[in-house]
């Protein structure tokens, strides 16, 4: 019976001694090694023990690009690396002088390279520290991408953790905890702790309520919403930050480009040099420059080095290390200056976006009710309720910011939250934003937080003293002005008595006023409140009533308002849908410039069974072919069609009842992870984020797919 070879033997020992990616960067410069020396002496006898394969000298040219001083090193270390790691019996020893002699060398190249960057020759091809402008500039760019929220999240978390991109992209679900009012991110290995003898690294990261388009929490929620992701990688697939590099490369020209479209490739005519090459200043790695290099020199009241050394992972002296620890009160000062947060206000101290809880400090029943709607594939982990809970508010805080910001097609305006305008209203009225709460603490505030709010309270108690002592001197002008005006008054009405001796003349004029008097009274009763009852507004018609009237008309109110009620409801009529007219006069169900976005099966799911309240879309299971222009939009049609019959089918096979038209959200989301299982059968990475047509070839070639509902 065959064994699994232990994943503790020697052999294996020997070989994780080298990261998984050291090795294939080292086997990659051997293989260049190999074709330089072949080239360069071929005559002579290669010591290695194969020739690497998919070398074709035949067609080997040169390398067009600059061969920087770094880059030569690397080279250097990998002769050094094949020397070490050889098995050749008996091995072959590397020169005594090869590394004092290499480093001499590489000193000298060092030199040169710096003085021709000062001449002007050579353009200095290092990445810098990204500025807090340009870090905001890319995050707005890759807030409005239709990739499902990555390149977003994966910004903004490296920069508010300092992280590599190797690190952002080891990041699990599990390593995500709620903090009192921070999300803290365990890190049990990374470049600086490869064998994991130090302390686990916990970093605070904090919202940002002011800015939607730097906040972690409001980031974290769009990729949670867009991506049915399971309590496993935060980022599914292999190599997610080269992923990412690809995708900074795209925002950065983008951003160069202001904003116009790509310009087609053309043949290149003439070869550049490396100062004529368009390289851009930033690349992944400015993220950690950037951000260690605004905490430490961004502000003159900055968080403490050791803090920032420590969130960042980087190497303290021997000695120190022993006694500079990981304190969360540190991390945390770090954790809000990172997030952008007003660090010379009170502000800085914000609490992040949260619901409002019942008095028995219980969380509202609707709340976790459109928690399972808006993430229906983590709401049954129980360990991540508190943090699915922070970022959903954080989405309803920014949720008005989000909708003028983000593209129509973006995947976050299918979600139900923005699609259910009851839900979001609801959920509106209940989050809270301020710096006490009963719920939370506050943390990681300096003191001069405390004395900022101090001092704005007292500021605002004066201002609302000054604004009431020139309110009471404006009412004593206006007594003074009115006593006056009395005075002059009474004057002349005691001149004018005294005038008028003739008491039958005092008869005539109080007799004309009191029919006067009457006239108004029959007008009122007559002409105005007939149409305050025909309007149903009794509180309006009460007090006329009553005083002009010689007996009341509560009950004639009442009445008219619950007949004007009854009319109402019984000709009531379902608008959460409209029909469209098309240029030829026909009704439809969708408009004729209607267009499929890129969506996942989950949103494609919620899509065919729930439709858009918010834009009056009616769900695409009460459509047919009929409602698409024929084309494309059609085959689309007929690619959801077969995707939910294929969900359908798996519901079926696992023992639900299938969906049914006219479903509440609540059971079409509900049913989607069961209905979903079906996915799991193509193996396939990131299968959340593949776009319909691309899963529905994938079932078809796995004979899957169903064609009929």
């Amino acid at each position: 019976m065959a064994t699994t070879p232990s994943r503790y033997s020697v052999a294996a020992g020997r070989d994780a001694s080298i990261g998984a990616h050291s090795k294939k960067d080292h086997r990659s410069n051997l293989n260049k090694i190999v074709t330089w020396i072949r080239l360069t002496k071929p005559n002579e006898n290669l010591i290695l023990p194969t020739v690497p394969p998919a070398i074709n000298l035949d067609t080997f040219k040169e390398n067009e690009t600059f061969l920087r001083v770094p880059t030569l090193s690397k080279y250097c270390g990998t002769v050094k690396w094949y020397y070490r790691n050889q098995t050749d019996q008996p091995p072959h020893e590397l020169p005594f002088d090869y590394e004092r002699d290499a480093a001499k060398v590489f000193t000298g190249f060092r030199k040169i390279a710096a003085s021709d960057v000062q001449d002007g020759t050579l353009r200095d091809l290092g990445k810098k520290a990204l500025p807090w402008g340009d870090y905001e500039a890319i995050c707005a760019a890759a807030l409005v991408k239709s990739d499902f929220g990555f390149s977003y999240l994966f910004t903004v978390l490296s920069w508010n953790l300092l992280t590599r991109g190797v690190s952002t992209d080891s990041i699990r679900l599990s390593h995500l905890a709620v903090s009192s009012d921070a999300i803290t991110v365990s890190f049990y290995k990374d470049k600086g702790n490869q064998e994991g003898q130090k302390p686990v690294r916990v970093s605070h990261c904090f919202a940002n309520p002011f800015r939607p388009t730097t906040c972690l929490f409001t980031a974290l929620g769009i990729y949670l919403a867009c991506n049915a992701l399971t309590a496993d990688k935060l980022f599914p697939g292999d190599s997610q930050q080269i992923r990412f590099g690809t995708c900074l490369t795209g925002i950065l020209d983008e951003i160069q480009r202001g904003g116009k479209p790509k310009p087609r490739k053309q043949k290149k005519s003439t070869k550049k040099t490396s100062i004529e090459k368009e390289v851009h200043d930033h690349g992944t790695h400015s993220i950690r420059k950037g951000a260690a290099t605004a905490l430490t020199a961004g502000s003159t009241v900055g968080p403490p080095l050791a803090s920032v050394l420590l969130r960042g992972g980087w190497k303290i002296d021997s000695v120190l290390s022993r006694y500079f620890q990981h304190d969360p009160a540190g991390d945390q000062y770090v954790g809000r200056v990172v997030a952008g947060l007003p660090i010379h206000s009170s502000h800085f101290g914000v609490l992040p976006p949260h619901f409002r809880t019942l008095p028995s400090r219980e969380v509202d029943a609707q709340v976790c009710a459109a928690t399972a709607l808006m993430f229906p594939t983590l709401d049954e982990y129980y360990s991540l309720k508190d943090l699915l809970h922070l970022v959903l508010a954080s989405l309803v805080h920014h949720m008005d910011a989000l909708k003028n910001v983000l593209p129509p097609r973006h995947p976050l305006l299918l979600t139900p939250l923005f699609c259910n305008p009851k839900l979001a209203s609801y959920l509106k009225s209940i989050v809270v934003l301020g710096y006490e709460s009963d719920q939370m603490m506050t943390t990681g505030i300096p003191p001069m937080t405390t004395m900022f709010k101090e001092m704005e309270k007292l500021k605002t108690q004066n201002d609302a003293l000054h604004a009431q002592l020139e309110s009471v001197q404006t009412q004593l002008m206006n007594q003074s002005n009115a006593i006056d005006t009395l005075l002059a008054q009474n004057t002349f009405i005691l001149k004018l008595l005294m005038e008028r001796t003739d008491g039958a003349d005092l008869g005539r004029e109080t007799q004309s006023c009191s029919v006067n008097l009457n006239a108004l009274s029959t007008t009122v009763k007559g002409q105005v409140l007939p149409p305050l009852v025909q309007c149903g507004c009794p509180t309006l018609v009460k007090p006329c009533a009553e005083m002009m009237c010689s007996e009341p008309v509560d009950s004639v109110a009442e009445q008219v308002v619950e007949t004007i009620t009854a009319v109402k409801t019984s000709i009531a009529v379902d608008q959460d849908f409209v029909q469209h007219e098309w240029s030829n006069g026909d009704l439809h169900r969708l408009p004729e410039d209607y267009t499929f976005r890129r969506l996942s099966v989950g949103a494609a799911w919620r899509l065919w069974w729930c439709g858009n309240r918010a834009t009056k879309e009616y769900p695409l299971c009460y459509c047919d072919s009929y409602d698409f222009a024929k084309g494309p939009k059609r085959n689309t049609y007929y690619a959801y069609k077969n995707i939910v019959c294929t969900l359908q089918d798996h519901l079926e096979t696992c023992g639900k009842l299938r969906i049914r038209k006219g479903a509440s959200e609540e059971e079409v989301v509900g049913a989607f992870p069961t209905a979903s299982g079906v996915l799991t059968k193509l193996h396939r990475p990131r299968m959340n984020q593949l776009a319909v047509a691309t899963v529905v070839d994938l079932l078809r070639d796995a004979g899957l797919l169903k064609t009929s509902a």
